[in-house]
């Protein structure tokens, strides 16, 4: 007995054509030419010719930008030698992006200002009178006591008071939880060992901090807030392979740096014996 697909009067369906990419991605087969030797791409430090280096993409752009936010470096703001992610200078006005080589990091000088964020160390920087340039607000803000003491604070001292959107602020700290408040601030100052240490042997029980090999910022400030809690006196680290008191140890230390001093030495041996 023959099947359906056999018995008269059945139904003869057209055959569906193959569903295909319609050579939509027919240039990826094609192939990509020769690899270019080394003194023959401009990003090498091998190359030899005058042509000039290509601009970096946006996407390179952008993955730097938050790699630099998640290591505490957050992009400055308006300062030559870097790159302004907002596209406008520390006036509120459209500058020029500098021009960075691929494949190399853009390091900020020791010089640039930093963006410090978050309302309780914005407070505490202006309560512990740190020069400040410019203090950024985002439209909309949810004001509380901390926003209008920033305000009156930053008024009696002439600061420049800049409202941005909180998108453009996003922008401007890499990312990183503002609370809908940015500081502009030159780069910390660090004290003298010698007079960190004179400062503590006034006290009755002086008691000093020493970090070593302390890499994150972020455990950076939260060490000099646990330590202005418990009463120290100052905290030393080291000059080379430790992280600084960036904008993210600003923040973790939620007002800590701005009451305890803190001081960079050579060596920490030396400086542990000295403190003996």
């Amino acid at each position: 007995m023959p099947g359906n697909s056999q018995r008269r009067g059945r139904r003869v369906k057209a055959k569906k054509s193959a569903v295909g990419s319609g050579g939509k991605n027919r240039a990826r087969l094609a192939g990509k030419g020769r690899t270019l030797p080394a003194e023959e791409r401009p990003w090498h430090k091998a190359y030899s010719g005058t042509e000039k280096l290509p601009r970096r993409t946006a996407l390179k752009q952008e993955r730097e930008r938050r790699l630099a936010a998640e290591r505490g470096r957050i992009p400055k703001v308006g300062v030559p030698g870097t790159i302004d992610t907002t596209g406008r200078g520390a006036g509120g006005r459209a500058s020029a992006s500098p021009r960075v080589t691929p494949g190399r990091k853009a390091v900020p000088p020791k010089e640039a200002p930093e963006l410090l964020v978050g309302r309780n160390p914005v407070v505490e920087a202006l309560r512990a009178q740190v020069p400040a340039t410019a203090l950024y607000l985002a439209h909309g803000i949810d004001k509380d006591d901390r926003v209008a003491e920033l305000l009156r604070r930053a008024g009696d001292r002439g600061i420049p008071i800049l409202e941005v959107s909180r998108a453009e602020l996003d922008r401007m700290t890499g990312g990183v939880l503002h609370q809908g408040v940015g500081l502009q601030v030159p780069p910390f100052a660090y004290e003298p060992f010698e007079d960190v240490l004179a400062k503590a042997a006034e006290q009755p029980l002086p008691l000093l901090v020493g970090l070593d090999g302390v890499t994150d910022p972020r455990n950076l400030g939260a060490v000099i807030r646990s330590a202005a809690a418990f009463g120290a006196h100052g905290v030393f680290l080291p000059e080379r392979r430790a992280a600084g008191v960036a904008a993210a140890a600003w923040r973790t230390s939620a007002g800590g740096a701005a009451r305890l001093p803190v001081s960079q030495v050579g060596k920490m041996t030396r400086a542990g014996e000295g403190g003996q």
